[in-house]
This record gives C-alpha cells, sequence and structure tokens, in this order.
C-alpha cells in the first residue's frame, strides 16, 4: 500500500510540442500520509509538508503565459534556475517522506511528469525509480464514467463502473455524505471538477501550489476509493520521460 502521496504541480513557459519541451516557472509538491486522506474530516488534512519553489526559466515568458500565472521574467529576475540545488532540494524533500511514496499530478502523465523528467536531464540527474506516480484526472474520469454499480464514497452510496468497484478491493468506507455522485463535471479540468464537488471555484488557479491543495481537497473527498485506485494504477514516475 502506498503511505504518502505527494501533491505535484508545475507552472510552466508553455504546452508540449512535438519539438518543444516547455520549461518550467513554478514547481510546487504537497505530501500528505495516506491516512491523512482517509481520515480527515475538514477540508484539507491539518498536516501537510510543502516545497514550493519559484524557477527561473531562462527563455523569454510570454505575455499571455505571465497574464495567465502570474509569473515574469520580472518578478523571477532574482530566481535560480532549475539546477542542481533544486534537484537535491527535491531528493530531500522526498527522503523526509515515509515509502512507499506515490505522486500525483492532474494530468501529469501528458504534462507535468515529462516537462519534469525533461528538466532533471537538461541537468544530468535521474529520479527515483522506486517512486510511483499517478495521474489524477484518469482516476477522475472514471470515477465519474459510467454509474452501473453502487459504491459507497465518504459515507454517500454512489454509482460507479464495475472496473473502478473491482478495483477499490476492499470498498470505500468512510464519514461524510457527498451530494456531487449523482452526476458528473460540466468537463474534467480541475477547477470544474473541484466546482462540481465543493459547489464553488477554486481559488488560486493556475498556481502550483494552489492546484496541488485543489487536488488535495478532492483526494480527501474520494478517501478510500482514491488510496485504493492509487495502490490498483500506480506506475515509476521515471516511466512518463519523453523519448
Amino acid at each position: 500500500m502506498i503511505r504518502t502521496f505527494i501533491f505535484f504541480d508545475l507552472e510552466t513557459t508553455g504546452l508540449i510540442g512535438k519539438t518543444f519541451m516547455p520549461k518550467v516557472t513554478e514547481m510546487s509538491l504537497i505530501a500528505v500520509s495516506r491516512s491523512a486522506i482517509c481520515d480527515t474530516t475538514d477540508i484539507l488534512p491539518r498536516v501537510l509538508h510543502k516545497l514550493v519553489l519559484p524557477i527561473h526559466p531562462n527563455v523569454h515568458i510570454s505575455e499571455g503565459i505571465e497574464t495567465l500565472t502570474g509569473l515574469s521574467n520580472t518578478n523571477l529576475e532574482e530566481v535560480q534556475h532549475f539546477n542542481c540545488e533544486v534537484y537535491n532540494l527535491i531528493i530531500h524533500f522526498v527522503k523526509r517522506q515515509i515509502a512507499p511514496i506515490c505522486f500525483v499530478a492532474y494530468n501529469g502523465n501528458k504534462f507535468d511528469y515529462p516537462i519534469f523528467l525533461s528538466e532533471l536531464k537538461n541537468i544530468n540527474k535521474n529520479f527515483c525509480e522506486d517512486i510511483l506516480s499517478i495521474d489524477m484526472l484518469h482516476l477522475i474520469k472514471e470515477f465519474f464514467s459510467t454509474k452501473q454499480s453502487g459504491m459507497e464514497v465518504n459515507g454517500a452510496q454512489t454509482a460507479t463502473s464495475n472496473s473502478f468497484r473491482a478495483e477499490n478491493k476492499r470498498g470505500a468506507i468512510a464519514r461524510r455524505k457527498l451530494d456531487f455522485t449523482n452526476s458528473k463535471p460540466t468537463n474534467f479540468k480541475l477547477s470544474s471538477v473541484c466546482k462540481h464537488i465543493f459547489g464553488t471555484d477554486p481559488e488560486n488557479v493556475h498556481n502550483a501550489e494552489g492546484d496541488c491543495l485543489s487536488m488535495i481537497r478532492c483526494a480527501t473527498q474520494l478517501g478510500n476509493s482514491f488510496v485504493e485506485w492509487a495502490d490498483y494504477k500506480a506506475v515509476p514516475l521515471i516511466n512518463h520521460s519523453k523519448q
């Protein structure tokens, strides 16, 4: 069983292209224990381990990206680029957590993980082979995909796909009654999923720490369903390197 989840988000200079890999401008890692996700009755667990790093990309940040993220070449002027010191900070942060460890990113398989691994490759560093990863977007899509069989999620009877139920081997036993399980989000953007679950728009969108906290809020609502899906679906993070 996974013991620690590290919620992970990047802000970057753009999207991945066929021959273009964007640079990181901000990185957030927030570690949460398995028990905290399953047992908390608050919106967020009380104990969170945080590492938030602004990073100078050493390339021009477009006006559009600056407007979206609030990060510019000007306000990052005195910030270090992605270097060995950044790598060491990340490794020390990860080593402080209890293994097995799993990274959680939203659309991470196609965005956050390959960009992160590309930055490591640029400084001739490798990431730990035993660190796992999941893409929370895939979990959310599967959770809301069909409504064929009932399953309790945090005390509420909800209909989910047979495959999701089968992978949730012990069943989801929880505390809170939820009312978001009888319909789907308008789309599967993280902000839309948060609004569907909580009824309000998330704060600090396109802010690395803010997006990590939004993921954690959703994970605590899913409770055991989240951690058991991760146990079944997690793969090594290094699998997501773009060739």
